[in-house]
């Protein structure tokens, strides 16, 4: 017993021992550390004076050379070295011409910014000495050039609103500053040759833009959707503006276009509701579709003398538009170029333009045998006869004059969009010595009787006569009397959103012969049931959603938009279909299967999903899977070495470095 208690206390003293003589030798360490420390700042510290010392002497003489000369003009990285004085703002120097003694190791890291010293690294503890020695932590991201989206953007900008772009850069990145808060001015220096895709989309605050003399191309998306933006001053350097770079801004008054213009993408300035004026530079040939579509203030457009086409939807929806002139040099005008522009009451021709006729109300083009514009002095009462000679009859040229009832149309027709019968329209004439078309009293078909063009009656059951192979885009579009809707069994084919806004027709039943359903074939209708005959070859249903026959391809869920909130595909499927999810605007979440490889076209604008977790399993994504989800979606997660899968972003509004994330 006392031989036990005796070996008990010796281990509790060897114990004791130990753990002293940790404590002891932790603190011995600590010790030691801080001693090196102490040595690592003292070095840092004289090393950085004298490159604070060299900074302060080249300033002073600049100044000596020039009194102009601005301090706080002053940057410099490795790769550029600038200041206000420098009129050529020539990039070919670098820090070390300010800083000679500069170590290898501070080349890559110091910069000067508004002549103060700065560092980039994410190592705190270096930060934390710097700051301690006055040097400021670099809040750019640049990557060869290009000031990159992150995050920390937003820190950019100060106590007022305003963004300071540094000159070094020449590019602003895709997204870098896409919904980014608090930022009302932006003066991008001319120094930045381009604005990159979606830069400052989304941005709610933004009100005022400035893009100085240099900047020569700015992106598409790149100030889409600024709910507040009213003004914009665009330098004459500026050759190119990309598609919706500056569309849906609302608050919009004020845009001053570059002279140098030559290149201009469509909904360019779409839906800028309050835009009342536009002048378009000189050496402009061309107006893009949609250009300025929606602009429902705009007044007054001045065409350049250079200008010889204006594309589909130019000037759509312009409702205030009154007056338009049309330059000598103009050769060609989409027939829906100035679609419900219900204003437009003057169309004058330049006297030697010998390519347009306008004769009781309509402009014709394309040698006499084409509408393009129908004003509404050519509407009266609610028949309207197409005159004789036209040949091609394109979309919605009646949309806008719901009065018209009957529609007559010549024998000379040899082209009829399936939209250039409005919803009203409850009669069509065709003359019957025409080659192309015939009608039934409810239906407009090819003359061979296999193709529907359009079907304009009111019944609410209809039956498709035996026969028909082809059912084309919009050809039941809007036909709200419809319940319900017999296909034939000669039927192939559905084109894009055939049954959109048939609101009452809630299911379908496909027969054994169609091999081509359009991925949007149900888009925006009430379907939410359809059966598929067991005899087809190319698809089938299995739980409320079409596949391909083997099941490996998931085609889209039968729901009406803004139905879904969240989704799960099912383990087998290998790949998912172009427009799967369109515009599912409430689904917030998806789930993916381990089996998936390709992921087509198959999320545009669900604007609610804030992140996708894509499977290892993926090799492909098409480049713009994410397309116009806009500023919700945060993270794109793939469990994938970086850059495996090409094409990243994918559409998402952002930069690969500030949504993808590469997890494996």
């Amino acid at each position: 017993m006392k031989k036990t208690n005796n070996s008990g206390i010796s281990m509790i003293t060897l114990i004791v021992t130990v753990v002293v003589l940790i404590i002891l030798a932790g603190i011995a360490f600590t010790r030691s550390t801080d001693s090196i420390d102490s040595a690592v700042k003292a070095k840092i510290k004289v090393e950085l004076d004298t490159y604070k010392d060299e900074l302060r002497n080249y300033k002073m003489t600049k100044i000596a050379e020039n009194p102009s000369f601005q301090d706080d003009s002053l940057y410099a990285t490795n790769e550029a070295l600038l200041y206000n004085t420098n009129k050529s703002l020539s990039t070919d120097g670098n820090i070390k011409d300010v800083i000679p003694s500069i170590s290898d190791k501070y080349f890559n890291e110091l910069s000067i910014i508004h002549g103060d010293l700065a560092i980039t690294t994410d190592d705190e503890n270096i930060l934390a000495i710097m700051k301690e020695n006055g040097i400021l932590s670099n809040p750019y991201t640049i990557s060869d050039g290009v000031l990159v989206s992150v995050a920390g953007n937003n820190d950019l900008i100060d106590e007022t609103g305003a963004l300071t772009i540094p000159p070094m850069i020449n590019s602003l990145g895709q997204g870098s500053f896409a919904n980014v808060e608090g930022l009302t001015t932006v003066i991008i220096p001319g120094t930045c040759k381009k604005v990159d895709d979606n830069a400052f989309a989304n941005n709610s605050s933004l009100e005022k833009v400035i893009i100085e003399y240099g900047v020569e191309r700015i992106g598409n998306n790149a100030f889409r959707s600024c709910s507040k933006l009213k003004e914009v001053d665009m330098a004459d350097s500026v050759t190119s503006i990309g598609s919706f770079s500056f569309s849906e801004n609302a608050s919009l008054e004020k845009i001053k276009i570059s002279s140098s213009l030559t290149s201009i993408g469509t909904y360019a300035i779409y839906s800028c509701r309050n835009l009342k004026e536009v002048t378009v530079p000189e050496g402009i040939t061309a107006i893009p579709s949609s250009m300025f579509s929606n602009d429902g203030s705009l007044e007054k457009v001045t065409l350049p003398r250079t200008l010889t086409t204006i594309n589909a939807s130019a000037f759509a929806s312009c409702g205030k538009l009154n007056t338009i002139n049309f330059p000598k040099n103009l050769t060609t005008i989409a027939a829906s170029a100035f679609d419900g522009c219900k204003s437009l009451t003057n169309i004058n021709i330049d006297p030697t333009n010998t390519n347009f006729a306008f004769k009781d109300g309509i402009l014709l083009g394309n040698s006499k045998t084409e509408m393009t514009i129908i004003l509404p002095s050519a509407v009266s009462g609610n028949v309207f006869k197409v005159p004789e000679g036209v040949k091609k009859l394109n979309s919605n040229q009646l949309g806008g004059y719901t009065n018209i009832t009957t529609v007559e149309i010549p024998a000379s027709v040899t082209s009829l969009a399936t939209t250039f019968l409005n919803p009203n329209i409850k009669n069509v004439i065709i003359d019957e010595n025409n080659k192309n078309y015939t009608s039934d009293g409810s239906f407009v078909y090819s003359k061979d009787g296999k193709t529907i063009i359009k079907y304009y009656g009111t019944a609410s059951s209809v039956t498709i006569k035996e026969g028909v192979e082809s059912i084309p885009q919009y050809a039941f579009q809007n036909k709200s009397t419809i319940t319900s809707l017999t296909l034939p069994s000669t039927l192939k084919s559905i084109g894009s959103q055939a049954f959109s806004g048939c609101t009452k027709l809630t299911s379908l039943t496909i027969g054994a012969n169609v091999t081509d359903l359009n991925g949007l074939f149900i888009y925006s209708s009430a379907i939410e049931n359809i059966t598929i005959s067991e005899s087809n070859t190319k698809y089938k249903m299995i739980n409320g959603a079409l596949y391909s026959k083997d099941g490996k391809t998931f085609i889209l869920p039968v729901k009406q938009l803004g139905s879904i909130t969240s989704y799960e595909i099912p383990e087998g499927v290998t790949e998912i279909g172009t427009y799967a999810f369109h515009n599912q605007y409430n689904m917030t979440s998806i789930k993916l299967p381990s089996t998936l490889t390709k992921i087509g076209s198959s999320f545009n604008y669900c604007s609610k999903l804030p992140s996708i977790e894509i499977p290892s399993s993926v090799t492909s994504i098409h480049s713009s899977c994410f397309a116009n989800c806009g500023a919700k979606l945060q993270q794109i997660i793939i469990h994938k070495p970086a850059g495996s899968i090409s094409g990243a972003p994918w559409g998402s509004i952002y930069s690969q470095d500030r949504v993808v994330v590469w997890d494996n």
